[in-house]
């Protein structure tokens, strides 16, 4: 039982974290981008924060 909240509780915060990323980066629209940045690199930037954050939200969980 308790797997399973952990494992929920790592996709929540994970996706919550995830969002704010998004909402700073801003991978598809380049109007709402907060950080001055290109297309291309606010869509690599997205691609390795998602990844590292998945990484470490969920080892931590795991431990």
């Amino acid at each position: 039982m308790t797997g399973v909240l952990a494992l929920i509780n790592a996709s929540v915060l994970a996706r919550a974290t995830i969002a704010v990323a998004l909402m700073v980066v801003a991978p598809r629209v380049a109007s709402l981008r907060i950080l001055p940045i290109g297309d291309i690199a606010a869509n690599y930037l997205f691609i390795w924060i998602r990844r590292l954050v998945n990484l470490t939200v969920h080892g931590a969980f795991a431990v």
